[in-house]
């Protein structure tokens, strides 16, 4: 697997061997077979204890299956598509190793609270809706059933989504539809799901292990496995120590005072993460590091230059990804730029850096309600404020073996026209 992401190919054994050309025929019987003699069945009536899928017959069939496995990996490692890991990609697969083995510790009895205040408040949302729709809906999940109740009433909704609720209730809907989609979005936030990963990833010790992916992005950062640590919402809403306090003690009162309390919980979720006993729990972060990088291999000279001389002086008002966000927005260059103008500065570096559009966007900063057309204009923005990056995406696009750079619209030279 390590050797198939560091060569930016499928980690999955399927898709691998099936990107490298190695026939290997999908055993779907198999690996149904390995899930259900992997797990305890389920007890028949008037069973107890733990009971197993197993007789002779299973097990070599499983054994077959597992020895297609090894011969695919074999092929797969003597692959000469695959490069061998260099020395030091190989030690960061040792520390890696070593990362995941030890864990990272985590607050149980936060997450146990979190969860059962999220379950408690996702109850009462939805026997609200349950209630407002005269049973045709009983939970926020049922996104088809809701999106057919609120079209009945007048609207047009393609989904239930962040954006197409907000386009809903600016057009002042009637007070019953409004509540349905104030209901779907307190009650649809994914955030405070995560606290059921948390428990169930858990060791005896505390600790959350194998959730880091080595090389799991295609320019070598790691990401995530199961809670997905690396995607725990920032605390924007400034919300204080007294609000973690609340979920501790599973006072819902208290931690309404500070807003919906599944947005609450969602906005203090990385309280989930301490320090074991005796130890400091300490963040590092890299300054910019893809925005640095990137204008350092494209020859962004300009941008270069504005890092020098922030890293010298520490001047916010000079800070790059400001000073992109007054080219993304035609400000001048004099005008001060708050919270918001700075974050479309950091989401143009972070999303049209690499050649994305209105979609890498969305992905980044999912919580943007304008048109996609806005969007659009200020990646194009962008672009222009960059011109060495674009450039110096072309040539990669025609270093690439047998790439022809002028098959995909985005990369024709000139055309500033962005693809999804």
């Amino acid at each position: 697997m390590a050797l198939a992401l560091v060569n930016a190919y499928p980690p999955e054994l399927a898709r691998l061997t099936e990107a490298l050309e190695i026939a290997y025929p999908k055993d779907r019987e198999g690996m149904l077979l390995m899930r259900q003699m992997s797990r305890p069945r389920k007890n028949r009536r008037g069973e107890k204890g733990i009971h197993w899928v197993f007789d002779a017959e299973k097990l070599a069939r499983l054994v077959q299956y597992c020895a297609r496995d090894v011969e695919a990996c074999r092929a797969v490692w003597n692959s000469p598509k695959l490069r061998p890991l260099i020395p030091a990609e190989r030690q960061l697969q040792v520390i890696d190793a070593a990362i995941n083995q030890r864990g990272i510790h985590f607050n149980r009895a936060f997450a146990e609270a979190a969860c059962d205040l999220a379950a408690r408040e996702r109850t009462a949302l939805n026997n609200k809706l349950e209630e407002l729709t005269e049973g045709h809906i009983t939970t926020v999940d049922q996104v088809v059933r809701l999106r057919d109740y609120i079209n009945a009433h007048g609207h047009q909704m393609t989904s239930v989504g962040r954006r197409s609720i907000a386009a809903v209730l600016a057009s002042d809907p009637d007070e019953a539809t409004r509540q349905l989609l104030e209901l779907r979005r307190q009650g649809a936030r994914a955030s405070t799901r995560k606290f059921l990963r948390f428990l169930a990833w858990a060791n005896r010790d505390d600790r959350l292990r194998g959730t880091m992916r080595f090389h799991g992005g295609a320019p070598g950062r790691w990401s995530g496995r199961g809670p997905q640590l690396q995607n725990l919402k920032r605390n924007d809403l400034n919300m204080p120590a007294t609000a973690v306090a609340a979920v501790l003690a599973r006072d819902r009162k208290a931690l309404a005072q500070y807003g919906p309390p599944l947005e609450v919980l969602a906005s203090v979720s990385k309280a989930a993460l301490d320090a074991a006993f005796g130890h400091q729990l300490m963040a590092a972060d890299l300054s910019s590091i893809e925005s640095r990088v990137l204008a350092w291999v494209a020859g962004e000279t300009w941008k270069l230059e504005l890092y020098r001389e922030f890293d010298r002086c520490q001047d916010p008002q000079i800070e790059p990804y400001r000073v992109t966000a007054r080219k993304m927005l035609r400000l001048p260059d004099d005008a001060v730029i708050g919270k918001t103008e700075r974050q479309i500065g950091k989401a143009g570096d972070l999303a049209g850096g690499f050649g994305g559009s209105v979609g890498a966007w969305r992905r980044l900063v999912p919580e943007d309600e304008r048109p996609d057309n806005e969007i659009f204009n200020d990646i194009h923005a962008w672009r222009t404020a960059h011109p060495k990056t674009v450039t110096f995406w072309h040539e990669l696009m025609r270093a690439g073996p047998g790439r022809d750079p002028h098959r995909c619209p985005a990369n024709r030279p000139g055309n500033h026209r962005l693809v999804r």
